[in-house]
């Protein structure tokens, strides 16, 4: 699925999630407030925090959308998905703070730990898309492949069916489990026809190097610091067992 499509689609869940909410539902639909004790709920001013809520979410699914959709056309698509993974979490780290105003003395506490797990999984985030959008590195050894990096891994030569180059991916569904903005996909993936491959691309270009292991799943690799013909032929020099002769 096109990143601008699901950029798209949080924005407008955003905004829903702003207008779904009024003053006469916010007692049942308010997440924190209807579990707080009765004498906790009446240091709460609903009638000033439910504008400021809607507002926010609506300034935060237009701001997501326009700012997203530049940066997704005008810059990169890396630089959109930078943007999707961060803004959101920054944007609710500063609601939380300008919220205290409407719910003075309540558990002060808990919001408190609350503030410092957002700002542990914006760091985290964070760190996710720093490592995440880096080179892959590949290693032929005698006895094995080894793909560095997030989602890497080491291939002992008896794990391996075959090594082959092809000319395209197959068509994907969706991401499993793993890391994908714009030029990097790193993890597992879905795809049409029901498969669970492993995509390692970084920047990488057709063809594709194509390692099978033994049980039958698939990797798929492409880094731009990386010939994937010049691979190939290291591997056939060493591994001949293990290579189509005609890549």
């Amino acid at each position: 699925m096109s990143l601008w499509y699901i950029l798209s689609g949080l924005s407008l869940f955003y905004i829903l999630i702003g207008r779904i909410l009024t003053i006469h539902n916010a007692p049942y639909l308010l997440s924190g407030y209807n579990t707080l004790p009765a004498d906790e709920q009446k240091k709460v001013d609903l009638a000033a925090y439910v504008p400021f809520w809607r507002r926010f979410h609506l300034w935060l699914g237009l701001g997501h959308f326009i700012v997203g959709s530049l940066l997704y056309h005008l810059w990169s698509e890396d630089a959109a998905g930078v943007f999707l993974g961060i803004c959101p979490l920054l944007a609710y780290l500063w609601f939380m703070g300008r919220s205290r105003r409407f719910m003075a003395g309540v558990q002060e506490s808990q919001m408190r730990i609350a503030r410092y797990v957002l700002i542990a999984c914006t760091l985290l985030v964070a760190g996710l898309m720093f490592v995440g959008h880096g080179s892959i590195p590949f290693e032929v050894q005698v006895d094995a492949l080894r793909i560095g990096g997030i989602y890497g891994e080491t291939l002992s030569r008896s794990s391996i069916s075959s090594v082959q180059l092809v000319d395209t991916l197959p068509p994907i569904k969706w991401k499993t489990n793993g890391f994908a903005t714009g030029s990097a996909q790193k993890g597992y993936f879905r795809t049409r026809d029901g498969r669970t491959i492993k995509l390692m691309l970084y920047r990488g270009n057709a063809p594709y190097l194509l390692v099978t292991r033994s049980d039958g799943r698939q990797i798929y690799y492409a880094c731009e610091s990386h010939n994937n013909r010049m691979l190939w032929a290291k591997i056939d020099s060493i591994m001949p067992d293990k290579t189509h002769k005609n890549p």
